[in-house]
């Protein structure tokens, strides 16, 4: 893939890894896009252009996430996060973060951080980041809101093996032979579980969306379907989550921004601290 795949002029800092900074750029404006597992570039554009089109001052830092992601331990997920990592430092050390001496209590520019995460891997990738970077500036990260997209997954085996499997080949034979692959690693996984060798990936994932020690978001806009096979879209009310709701009937995971921006821009904008519901 090449910066030509895109609309934008975007740069690349690693295969995972794009950055796309407007000629409208302000400082200290950032959104973070976390894009599911082995999303095709004709999907990632949509998603580009809607936040170059309604946030033009904001640069866009892409995290893509590659099949081989899912199969490598968490301490190697964090590693390959590192370049991320060090992009999000820059960004905030441009706004009057001290690096050397980890503290960002002389912000002279207040940072204007969104946070767009997409399904099950996109959720995955946003977790390691966020301990990632706690190790690395010893703060909470700031953020000014998470737009919550398709995500989290559903608490169950079924729910683990659609997340896991819905960007994969759907050919035959592709499918099969995937299909059995995925269910052999999600019963290695619920067995290390079992003898507690690893904790639960949603229990990680979720606590890190609440947990301020990690970041202090201020607004989580959580956008969803009744149709989605992967997540349990009754969580936020049955655990009591302080987030504001964008509900479709019908459209299908990872599906919502391209049937509706509209609806998707005012979650975003309220995540953005540009408007109130």
């Amino acid at each position: 893939m090449t910066a030509a795949s895109f609309p934008l002029s975007i740069s690349k800092i690693i295969p995972e890894l794009w950055l796309y900074t407007p000629q409208s750029y302000q400082k200290g404006h950032l959104i973070i896009l976390f894009m599911w597992m082995a999303a095709a570039d004709k999907h990632i554009n949509k998603y580009l252009s809607f936040h170059a089109q309604n946030f033009p001052t904001a640069k866009i830092l892409l995290i893509k996430c590659p099949v081989i992601s899912m199969l490598v331990s968490y301490p190697s997920q964090r590693k390959a996060m590192r370049p991320a990592v060090s992009a999000v430092l820059a960004h905030i050390a441009e706004c009057g973060y001290d690096v050397a001496a980890r503290t960002g209590s002389s912000w002279h520019t207040q940072p204007q951080i969104l946070l767009h995460v997409v399904s099950t891997r996109g959720l995955n990738s946003a977790t390691q980041l966020f301990i990632q970077c706690h190790q690395e500036i010893n703060m909470p990260l700031p953020l000014c809101g998470i737009l919550l997209d398709s995500a989290p997954p559903g608490v169950s085996y079924w729910k683990g093996y659609n997340a896991f499997t819905g960007a994969l080949p759907k050919t035959f034979p592709i499918n099969i032979l995937t299909g059995i692959g995925m269910h052999i690693l999600l019963i290695l996984l619920q067995f290390y579980i079992a003898i507690g060798r690893y904790g639960p990936p949603e229990d990680l994932w979720r606590d890190s969306l609440l947990d301020e020690g990690l970041h202090n978001a201020k607004w989580i806009a959580y956008v969803y379907s009744k149709a989605d096979q992967v997540v349990n879209w009754e969580d936020s009310k049955q655990a009591g989550w302080n987030v504001s709701e964008l509900m479709y009937e019908d459209t299908k995971h990872c599906n919502h921004l391209p049937r509706n921006e509209a609806k998707c821009l005012k979650k975003a904008n309220w995540a953005w601290g540009r408007a109130k519901l």
